[in-house]
């Protein structure tokens, strides 16, 4: 360092340290310059003006700020005794332009200032027209909008005074570092505002995706859209702000709430969700010293005010108001967040600053955008009139990872389009507002431009006579060694048709068509075509109370059956007609009626309904034919082509097989259904090899390439009815050596069979699923939010549908129809269609299925998609298809089993499993105890020996701090504390403030930490949330997660700052509860460095289990052992035996600490009670009984007290607030809990672990499976959709990872009953690993110690951990017991 520096060492701020952090991710990043190019209308005395400068500049500490590394691994800064000259530049010889000095001031705001560097550049440069350029650029950890107002002013002021040949000096101005550090000082009063910001930064919405994607940027690289608002806009702004619902205690805060109003609505609308916020700098000046300091004295907060489907922009504004006025209420000086993991990824920057005057001049003011940004940041928006013209400027700076072009360019449009409807009336509803620029309606038209080919004249029953004059000899169906051609086709289709109307059949009536695909079969649906009626397909394995219940809703006039109906044993009153009688006795030769009409009903085809009973969906034959019509050109193109018929006629998707050829001179194969319960006519279709297109469902497409498709005939594919896995589509391309075309085609009943199509490209369609594509001839879709307006292009939005000839409705349902067929505004003379299905559609032009609406499940409290789960399992490597379903086990209740006990020396409580209480009423744990208490004191230590610990880590520690003390603000840790710093310890205090830490509990850790003077930080992360929904499902309680969090986020802080103990204030009770084992101490087996061995052991695979809390936080320096290492862990009551009645005189007498009133028990954290009620509910006991007895135990109360406390008063209005706050809904009382499983197809089973390892880092936790299996095929129903209750039982009663292999031989038989009897599992097989079975470190080591105790061998205590599966630790077993064996052979 600089020897003028050496002696002007200092701490940076709070706000410094966060820009810091910021810049060292990027330190060749010039994301922090702060740069403004003034035009001065006039030629300054360039000397003076430096002159000027460097007298007012070096009054400031800021500014002559250089930044440093500190030893501790952090940042410090020093002074240097003059702040950075400004210099002059002159361009071109005085003649350079205004457009010269703005691209030289772009080049030269482009690089970093060096942090350990000067961190102000100032440069006038002369320019021509007799003006002066002046560029100022200062890095934001020095300075901020606030300080370069007053800098300008300042400087403003003492040029001018030189100029007027004044040599006062100028005012002074108070210290930066002084005055930051007084309001630092306040800000230990503001408990409240600090549990307000926690609960901000944890609301859901904080990473808030954009326009479809995630939006959450690594880099800094920005490109700024500026926005200037004329002055009637200005105007009107300031009008609205003067208004009802606007008006604030200021009209600064009333413009900035305004713009808050305005984004908010903009991020509901463009991010697709009501749960949003960004953050906001608060200028932190709230004293007459820091508003005349210059510095950085902003520092962000979170802004959260949500958007409800019914707001108008006056309702969220008065929302944002009141969110406004919490935010200032509780914006303190160093209550900000250091971490980026808790950082919104937008930030709106409202700058109430005004420049005026330099020198007496006005001058134009440009705000130079450095090229970069904060890497958390996709857009931050800057507000502000730097020169006081009265028009607003808005910036939008955009991460160009997240908002390239031409999102940029819609960012501002769309934010601009919310903002004039909010000045043309600010009562409308904002998800109303059509948000659409030109170039996305062009998009839009373009997409919808599918007009060109003629709408069909003649009805497909008409195409198929035509085609029968014409090629009477050509083969149309043909089943199995049976032909029928086209001729004699259209001959028995006459006759039938003829018998159908002398059993009064009229145009207009219903036919119920029931059988096996058939030639029979074919031929009556075309034959009732011929009548003017509909057909109802039915499908034959469909049960008798089924056809009875559609040929009643359908009001049919007959039943047409053929073999293999499901018609015999059906209560039906209507008559049954055997198709191949009729057929026979029919008058080909009677005149018959003309054929039907485009406005004929075509077909109802009956579909499951959300009531139980099917719903008919009623298709004219327009619709049908305009749909086959687009798909002739799509898929035949004037050929003969074979098609398959071998999926249900009763499923619509079978209708392009079953028409397409009879209209187009091809043939129809037809497999019939085999008399067995499953259909398997697609692997007849596969042994076949006789057709050239194929129509099917993803899922049988994933049969046909496991099957092998190699030199199969096929060469069209047509994949409808689910999402197709992209790897399935590139597979079955692959398989057919690239001459396959396949088309995924997105069509619900209701829009006609196919609406939407894409034909897959191997070499671009790159995603986890193949889009769905563009729309089909005549087909014009939408995608509207809930209001029904438009979305932008990308946002997901739900699919509307609108063609000639869509669906009618549902037959007698009038209000479900009303409610799913709406009037099309555009086309007076048609309707569109409501398909309940979100898409995107994506800048190419493509849309993009993303799932139903409605399709959720529940597991755990958690409400889940599984489209989002399937999706994403898919996109893993070596998946071709997966289904997702959630399953509660079949197991005994847990609570209210028979009367509890209480052990008569603990007061353990008789229902906490593996407790059992003996004749005298005492418990096993108590029992156990009695024989290995003497051992277990010897793990025990005393004072000295934690002095001889922090004197020998003193030898080698360079930090500041001797050791990191975890800090509740309790008793217990209130107590080390103090005793600590008694022994002359140099202590940095450690808080989580998981968001519900209690008042009083704060208190206590402000007021001691004062008196001590030992500096805590109070630690949060935006998941505390998360984590503790992930914690209650599953362990049921919220202790766990909140454990792994500190030790996380400690472990963290140590590092960072070099500390190289871990202070612990667990009582020696917890440490049995949570670390030690009765089976450790058994006899003297481990000594005390063989039990801390196996604790570190556990503590490494404990912070690499993957969790919510793993998935979350920052775990990058748990990646090797070096951490573990570097830190160690002292538990303090380990060397301090110390009573109950002490701890309370001590701190009574030495320290103002006090119990907390707040909370029900000897606890500091209002969450417990959530907690102990939801493990209650769930598991059946008290989550406290076992460590309460074991403060029992070890003597640090007395059993009636611990039975007191069990005893609780839980305020369950509390509880339930709690629970919706961080989203969780607890499981029935006793019921096992549903747990997510996937069952995945792929060519070879893949470690679970590694599957969930990698679902993890696409998935929030509660939605990756606790279970993922591979199975040779997803189970089918009827239609081609995966069948949820067929695959439900067909992996009923075994764990999908893996097969079942039983334990073999000795060992491996003693291990099983052991984790069987540990672990509460029905079944342990050989193959079973331990922690996947949902094994702990802490059952790890009872195992380890139970197995070495069994067969009297030695094996380290974390042998579990290097061998968790049961096979591989026997085989260890093993090993040691024949080494042990041959050991006692050679010495005999």
């Amino acid at each position: 360092m600089d020897a003028r520096l050496a002696t002007k060492r200092g701490s940076l701020t709070h706000g410094q340290m966060q820009i810091l952090v910021g810049q060292r991710l990027h330190p060749t990043s010039p994301l922090y310059n702060m740069a403004f190019a003034f035009v001065i209308p006039d030629a300054l005395d360039l000397d003076r003006f430096c002159r000027a400068w460097q007298r007012v500049a070096d009054q400031s500490d800021a500014l002559r700020t250089r930044v440093h590394a500190s030893d501790g691994g952090g940042g410090e800064r020093a002074l240097a005794d003059a702040a950075p000259a400004t210099t002059v530049v002159d361009l071109a010889n005085g003649g350079a332009t205004r457009v010269d000095f703005e691209r030289w001031c772009r080049d030269r705001c482009s690089r970093p200032l060096d942090l350990d560097g000067e961190l102000v550049d100032s440069v006038v440069v002369p320019l021509a027209d007799g003006c002066t350029g002046w560029y100022l650029n200062q890095h934001h950890i020095v300075t901020d909008a606030w300080s370069t107002e007053l800098l300008v002013s300042r400087v403003s002021s003492a040029y001018l005074e030189l100029v007027r040949g004044r040599a006062a000096p100028p005012e002074s101005v108070p210290g930066y570092y002084t005055t930051a550090a007084v309001l630092a000082a306040r800000s230990g009063d503001h408990e409240a505002a600090r549990a307000h910001w926690t609960r901000r930064e944890e609301r859901p919405g904080r990473i808030a995706p954009l326009y479809g994607h995630p939006a959450s940027p690594t880099d800094t690289p920005s490109t700024r859209q500026t926005l200037e608002l004329d002055e009637a806009q200005t105007r009107a702004l300031d009008g609205l702000c003067a208004s009802e619902g606007f008006a604030s205690l200021s009209f600064e805060l009333a413009r900035f709430n305004l713009f808050a109003s305005v984004l908010s609505a903009w991020l509901s609308r463009v991010g697709g969700g009501d749960e949003v916020g960004f953050d906001a700098p608060v200028a932190g000046r709230p004293t007459a010293d820091a508003k005349r300091a210059f510095g950085c004295f902003i520092e962000i907060f979170p802004f959260a005010a949500g958007v409800r489907p019914d707001d108008t922009f006056r309702s969220l504004a008065a929302r944002c108001l009141d969110e406004s006025m919490r935010f200032l209420t509780h914006a303190r000086l160093g209550l900000s967040s250091p971490s980026a993991a808790s950082a919104s990824n937008i930030v709106l920057n409202y700058v109430p600053v005004r420049f005026g005057r330099i020198a007496d001049h006005p001058a134009d003011v440009t705000w130079v955008h450095p090229g970069h940004g904060d890497s958390v940041h996709a857009l931050r928006l800057q507000v502000h009139d730097f020169s006081g013209s009265g028009r607003t400027t808005l910036h939008f700076d955009c991460n160009d990872g997240v908002l390239p072009e031409p999102l940029r360019h819609r960012v501002a449009g769309h934010f601009a389009r919310l903002l004039d409807a909010m000045l043309a009336d600010p009562d409308r509803r904002i998800g109303e507002i059509d948000l659409l620029l030109d170039d996305e309606i062009e998009r839009l038209d373009r997409l919808n431009d599918t007009g060109g080919a003629p709408l069909p004249d003649r009805t497909v029953l008409d195409q198929f006579e035509a085609c029968a004059r014409r090629h009477p000899d050509r083969v149309a169906l043909r089943q199995g060694g049976v032909e029928v051609r086209f001729g004699e086709l259209a001959d028995r289709v006459s006759s039938l048709a003829a018998t159908l109307r002398e059993r009064g059949v009229a145009p207009g009536d219903r036919v119920v068509v029931a059988g096996r695909r058939s030639i029979e079969t074919v031929t009556a649906i075309l034959a009732v075509s011929r009548t003017r009626a509909a057909y109802v397909p039915v499908d034959p394995s469909a049960p008798a109370s089924r056809l009875a219940e559609i040929t009643t809703d359908s009001g049919s006039a007959l039943v047409l059956a053929a073999a293999g109906s499901s018609h015999r044993g059906a209560a039906l009153t209507i008559p049954v007609v055997d198709i191949a009688e009729a057929t026979a006795a029919g008058d080909r030769g009677a005149g018959l009626d003309a054929g039907p009409r485009l406005d004929d009903v075509a077909y109802l085809i009956y579909t499951s309904g959300s009531t139980g009973r099917p719903k008919g969906v009623v298709v004219d034959h327009l619709g049908l034919a305009d749909y086959l019509s687009w798909a002739e050109r799509q898929y035949v193109r004037g050929e003969q082509l074979s098609f398959a018929l071998f999926t249900s006629l009763a499923f619509d998707l079978t209708v392009t097989s079953l028409f397409l050829p009879l209209i187009t001179g091809g043939t129809l194969e037809i497999y019939p259904e085999p008399d067995g319960l499953v259909d398997t006519a697609l692997m007849d279709v596969a042994s076949a090899d006789a057709v050239d297109v194929i129509k099917l469902t993803p899922s049988h497409l994933a049969l046909l390439v496991r099957i092998g498709l190699e030199g199969s005939r096929i060469r069209q594919m047509v994949l409808g009815g689910e999402s197709l896995p992209t790897r399935l589509a590139a597979a079955a391309n692959s398989q057919l050596r690239d001459r396959l075309e396949l088309t995924n085609e997105y069509g619900p009943t209701e829009a006609v069979v196919g609406c939407i199509a894409h034909r897959f490209d191997p070499a671009n369609d790159d995603g986890p699923d193949v889009p769905i594509g563009i729309p089909a001839d005549h087909v014009t879709v939408e995608i509207l939010n809930e209001a029904g307006a438009a979305v932008p292009i990308g946002v997901p939005g739900e699919l509307w549908v609108a063609r000639p000839g869509l669906a009618r409705g549902y037959h007698g349902l009038d209000e479900l129809t009303t409610e799913r067929f709406r009037p099309d505004p555009a086309a007076a003379d048609r309707r569109r269609y409501r398909t309940g299905d979100r898409v995107r559609l994506r800048e190419d032009g493509v849309l993009e299925y993303l799932g139903r609406l409605d399709r959720q499940l529940k597991v755990s409290g958690f409400r889940v998609e599984p489209g989002e789960i399937e999706h994403a399992v898919r996109s893993l490597p070596g998946i071709t298809d997966c289904a997702v379903i959630a399953r509660r086990p079949a197991t005994a209740a847990t609570t209210g089993a028979g009367s509890v006990r209480h052990c008569i020396r603990c007061g353990l409580a008789s229902n906490v499993p593996k407790t059992a209480l003996d004749d005298d009423g005492v418990c096993s744990v108590c029992r156990t105890f009695e024989s290995i208490e003497g051992h277990a004191a010897d793990y025990f230590k005393t004072e000295d020996e934690l002095r001889t610990v922090f004197e020998e880590s003193r030898r080698t520690n360079t930090s500041d701090y001797d050791c990191l003390m975890l800090y509740s603000g309790g008793k217990d840790s209130s107590y080390a504390l103090c005793r600590l710093v008694d022994m002359g310890l140099r202590v940095y205090a450690f808080t989580l403030d998981n968001g519900y830490i209690s008042d009083g509990a704060k208190e206590n850790i402000r007021r001691i930490t004062s008196a001590l003077g030992v500096p805590v930080e109070l630690a949060t992360t935006p998941a505390m949330k998360a984590i503790f929904r992930d914690s209650l499902m599953r362990f049921s309680n919220v202790c766990n997660g909140c454990f792994k969090t500190i030790y996380t986020l400690s472990m963290q802080r140590a590092h960072e700052l070099g500390i190289p103990i871990i202070v612990t204030g667990l009582s020696r009770g917890q440490m049995f509860e949570t670390r030690l084992t009765e089976d450790m101490f058994r006899g003297g087996r481990c000594s005390p460095d063989e039990v801390d061995d196996a604790v570190l052991a556990a503590r490494k695979v404990y912070h690499r289990v993957p969790d919510e809390a793993t998935r979350s936080l920052d775990t990058s320096v748990f990646s090797d052992d070096r951490i573990f290492d570097e830190i160690r862990f002292v538990d303090f009551y380990r060397y301090v035996d110390v009573g109950l009645d002490e701890v309370y005189r001590y701190l009574g007498e030495q320290v103002p600490w006090s119990r907390p009133a707040d909370t029900g028990r000897s606890t500091n954290c209002l969450i417990n009670d959530v907690g102990i009620w939801i493990h209650k509910t769930e598991r059946g006991f008290h989550n406290y009984a076992l460590p309460y007895s074991w403060d029992v135990r070890m003597g640090h109360k007395t059993r009636d007290d611990a039975l007191d406390e069990l005893d609780d008063d839980i305020d369950l209005e509390r509880v339930e607030t709690i629970l919706e706050e961080i989203g969780y809904e607890p499981e029935p009382a006793g019921g096992a809990q549903a747990v997510l499983e996937a069952y995945y197809v792929a060519d070879e089973e893949r470690p679970e672990r590694e599957l969930r390892d990698e679902l993890a880092e696409i998935l929030p936790g509660p939605l990756v499976p606790v279970r993922l299996g591979r199975i040779d095929a997803i189970p089918l129903a009827a239609s081609g959709k995966v069948d949820d209750r067929a695959l439900a039982a067909a992996v009923h009663g075994r764990l999908p990872e893996r097969p079942y292999r039983a334990p073999d031989g000795p060992v491996e038989e003693f291990l099983a009953d052991l984790w069987q009897t540990e672990l509460g599992v029905e079944r342990v097989g050989a193959d079973d690993s331990f922690f996947e079975l949902g094994g702990s470190s802490l059952t790890a080591m009872q195992v380890m110690l139970q197995l070495c105790r069994e067969y009297d061998i030695d094996l380290p205590l974390e042998s579990m951990f290097s061998h968790p599966v049961l096979t591989e630790l026997a085989r260890l077993a093993e090993d040691r017991i024949l080494d042990d064996v041959e050991e006692m052979q050679q010495g005999s």
